[in-house]
């Protein structure tokens, strides 16, 4: 049972580690694919259009989607189809990266690019298409309750982990099977000791 029970920490000590390996690699990869660039866009434009005001600010809003020379290239990432889990991990960045940009007075929110294109709509790309899949719409909230909607290129899938992680996983796992079970037995065997020869005096006086 003692064994059982270090086994069954060590386990969950492992998966554990897994997971937040898996989870960093997607923060990074999602940093690393755009997601800071795009960030910086974002953080200077809404700065820029928060200080304008009416007939100003809506004349600016036109000015990135209508200069190239503002956008990325479409063409250096895959579309397709993004998974939820996929859109969480860019929310966290997203809202990560423009909090330190602009601070916590403003709200932000991605989700999947949609066919409604309201006014407010920037895009940070070159659009040479009409398809969705592989675009994200992250919408931020200033303080004055105006809404702006940048559309950017979603980040590269996360790449697989390797499989020498899972070699090196097993590896540690054996090499501590081993050495939790030595180290249980020197723990129990004064208790079988114990326990034969109290086994042993119920037997016989002698």
């Amino acid at each position: 049972r003692l064994l059982a029970s270090l086994l069954l920490a060590v386990g969950t000590t492992l998966i554990v580690m897994v997971a937040l390996i898996v989870q960093d690699r997607r923060d990074l990869t999602a940093r690393a694919g755009g997601i800071s660039y795009s960030s910086h866009r974002i953080a200077h434009l809404t700065q820029v259009l928060e200080a304008l005001k009416g007939d100003a600010r809506d004349a600016e809003l036109e000015r990135p989607s209508a200069d190239p020379e503002l956008m990325l290239d479409p063409e250096i990432h895959e579309r397709r189809v993004l998974p939820s889990r996929e859109i969480d991990t860019a929310q966290r960045a997203f809202v990560s990266e423009l909090h330190q940009r602009l601070g916590d007075h403003y709200s932000v929110a991605v989700h999947r690019a949609s066919h409604h294109d309201d006014a407010h709509l920037i895009r940070l790309f070159k659009d040479r298409g009409r398809s969705l899949t592989g675009l994200l719409d992250v919408t931020v909230k200033l303080p004055d309750r105006y809404m702006l909607t940048f559309r950017v290129l979603a980040p590269p899938p996360v790449p697989p982990l390797p499989w020498q992680l899972f070699g090196l996983l097993g590896a540690l796992t054996i090499v501590l099977v081993i050495i939790l079970f030595v180290v249980t037995r020197n723990i129990t065997r004064p208790l079988s000791n114990l326990a034969r020869a109290a086994d042993a005096a119920g037997r016989s006086v002698r």
